[in-house]
């Protein structure tokens, strides 16, 4: 299966960044704020009641 373009877009926009956060925050709050961030997307996607929140929250 395919993943939707909308999940890669957000998965290029955060490659650049993380290993500066990971050189400032340190591996383990980098890794607390990716599943955070998570979290919130997991619960706007289970929350979404159109098709655009649906592709942002992924």
């Amino acid at each position: 299966m395919l993943t939707p373009l909308s999940q890669n877009i957000g998965c290029l926009a955060a490659y650049p960044v993380a290993p500066y956060l990971s050189d400032n925050l340190g591996r383990r709050r980098t890794v607390v704020l990716g599943a955070s961030i998570m979290i919130v997307a997991t619960a706007l996607q289970t929350a979404s009641q159109s098709i655009g929140m649906f592709i942002g929250a992924r």
